[in-house]
């Protein structure tokens, strides 16, 4: 059993999902973890086992971002005794901090890391062609993969070949609805919804049942590429009157305003719909986006990803993807939908380069899968075992548990 202290997102979404899912999986293994969110909320707000298992900065965005210089000295010593002892004697044997190489950039926390004290970036690599100078981000910790693609890449610029811990799914909230395994919720006024099918699923979501709906659940970032998306879906959706888009996240973010974006299609564009259950700040529960993966009869996203939850949980709704043969998207599609090349490599911010995809290739992609209704309830088939095959929680807690060394002495 080792003492573990997780540097990482708590919001319900997003990396959010990756250190609570990673958390619980290493608490239920009997390792001994606490948590420093970078979102700093009251620990009233965060559900069990992390609110009493959370230690809070006193910073808006927790350690996430550099404070003011006047606030510099109290935050170092705050941020020290986080790794060097909290208030009731506790103190760190490892250290995994959840979040990409920006993140660590815009952090005192990377440079407080005590010496001896094994240090672990599980660090998303969406991209190719890696800056060198990124490798001083590592300076006092080890990156740790969430793909294949991702530890390629950082061998690129690290000394060694990074482990690689897939990402989990939790299959106990995302699984294809049956009359065996309903969905079953209450709405905060009280009443019971019980979801058979994936007709019910639809239904729910105020869709005529007889529709196909396509899905994408990302963020409305730029690296997911929506506006390249709508392109390729657009003359499918003109061949297919039956056919409807829908996107669940929020319209106006850093990805710009999807409504500017959908309106470029006229008439057709009101086929593209907002899901309706996302606003800003605030994002449906489990059971609800598990009822929202049933209603779509395909997912699709056309960006690169560190890992792919969105995919990965679709999957193991048994519903099939479509994506881009670049990033992690190949790994965890699998066997369970179809990947197209990409149509172009674009820059990014952070000085790496992203993909969008061909947008021909994505369009005949996507009209097969529409048009071939059996090909694609096959390929639906095959998400739940490859999920449960390669991507469970309780793997990645005793890979990333196997990564402390037994004996650790950390300097002061």
């Amino acid at each position: 059993m080792s003492r573990i202290l997780i540097l990482g997102d708590l919001a319900a979404t997003g990396f959010g999902t990756v250190t609570m899912d990673l958390g619980r999986a290493l608490i239920e293994r009997g390792e001994e973890v606490r948590f420093c969110p970078l979102n700093d909320q009251n620990p009233g707000d965060l559900p069990e086992p992390f609110a009493s298992r959370a230690r809070l900065l006193g910073h808006e965005e927790g350690w996430y971002r550099e404070p003011e210089p006047e606030q510099v000295p109290a935050m170092v010593e705050m941020m020290r005794s986080v790794f060097l002892a909290w208030p009731d004697g506790w103190t760190p044997e490892a250290t995994i901090l959840i979040g990409d190489v920006a993140s660590l950039k815009m952090s005192l926390f990377p440079d407080l890391i005590p010496k001896g004290l094994p240090a672990f970036n599980y660090c998303p690599i969406e991209g190719i062609g890696l800056s060198p100078r990124w490798i001083l981000a590592w300076a006092n910790m080890k990156p740790v993969a969430m793909s294949e693609f991702g530890a390629d890449q950082i061998a690129t610029i690290y000394p060694e070949r990074p482990p690689v811990i897939y990402h989990g799914v939790d299959t106990e909230a995302f699984y294809p609805v049956s009359r065996d395994r309903p969905i079953v919720f209450t709405d905060p006024n009280g009443v019971l919804t019980v979801l058979r099918s994936k007709e019910d699923c639809k239904r729910h979501f105020g869709r005529d049942p007889n529709r196909t709906l396509l899905l994408s659940t990302n963020a409305n970032v730029r690296r997911k590429m929506y506006a390249s998306l709508f392109r390729s879906l657009a003359p499918v959706l003109a061949n297919h009157p039956e056919l409807d888009l829908i996107f669940h996240c929020q319209i106006i973010d850093y990805g710009g305003d999807l409504l500017d974006e959908v309106s470029k299609y006229g008439q057709l564009g009101l086929r593209m719909i907002p899901s309706g259950f996302r606003e800003k700040g605030r994002s449906i529960d489990r059971k609800q986006l598990n009822a929202l993966y049933n209603a779509a009869d395909l997912y699709v996203g056309a960006g690169g990803e560190g890992f792919g939850l969105t995919y990965a949980e679709a999957l193991a709704c048994g519903v099939p993807a479509l994506g881009i043969d670049f990033s992690s998207v190949p790994e965890i599609i699998g066997p369970a939908g179809m990947c197209v090349p990409i149509g172009a490599l674009i820059d990014s911010e952070f000085s790496c380069f992203w993909a969008r995809p061909n947008e021909v290739e994505y369009t005949k992609a996507a009209e097969f899968l529409v048009s071939h209704q059996m090909r694609r309830r096959e390929l639906g088939r095959l998400g739940p075992a490859h999920v449960a095959a390669n991507f469970s929680w309780a793997r990645a807690a005793s890979e990333f548990a196997a990564l402390i060394p037994s004996r650790i002495e950390v300097a002061a």
